[in-house]
């Protein structure tokens, strides 16, 4: 199964997946980066590709024909929001005028609650209770994601 999950790290970069198993049971990553003129997108998105070709997933690049427009871009998110992807990863031409599209990535994922087996699996990684105090995907997410880094950077 696919988590749901949703996280900004300084307003350039955010994670949504779902908890959707794909048709064909590959995993869609959709990758928005800014441009093609920026080196270090470009290794971004070979990066991206080699992580998916890794790990059986399928990705999508999303990368504005004009560098750093911001229209081309919200026609991009719009387009994910009908799509659907299991995870999208957005670093947002610009901070400010793209935050009504990360809105509206959030607010897909806004409600969802995890099914019983994952929701436990992540709070006895947490050392949480499972007492019903965090039920929904983006909390549950936001929690194991914090775990993770704890684990791998501070502990």
């Amino acid at each position: 199964m696919r988590y749901l999950t949703t996280a900004r790290v300084a307003g350039s970069m955010l994670l949504f997946a779902g908890h959707v198993l794909a048709a064909d049971n590959q995993m869609t990553i959709a990758v928005f980066t800014k441009n093609r003129t920026n080196p270090a997108y470009e290794a971004f998105r070979i990066a991206s590709d080699q992580i998916a070709r890794s790990t059986g997933a399928k990705v999508i690049h999303f990368v504005p024909n004009q560098p750093d427009n911001v229209d081309e871009q919200k026609a991009m998110v719009e387009q994910v929001l009908k799509d659907r992807p299991d995870a999208v990863i957005f670093i947002p031409v610009d901070d400010v005028a793209m935050i009504d599209s990360v809105k509206k990535l959030n607010d897909a994922i806004k409600g969802y609650i995890h099914d019983d087996g994952t929701r436990k699996g992540i709070l006895d990684a947490s050392g949480r209770p499972d007492d019903s105090s965090i039920k929904d995907a983006v909390n549950l997410n936001n929690l194991d994601d914090w775990q993770t880094f704890y684990s791998a950077e501070l502990r």
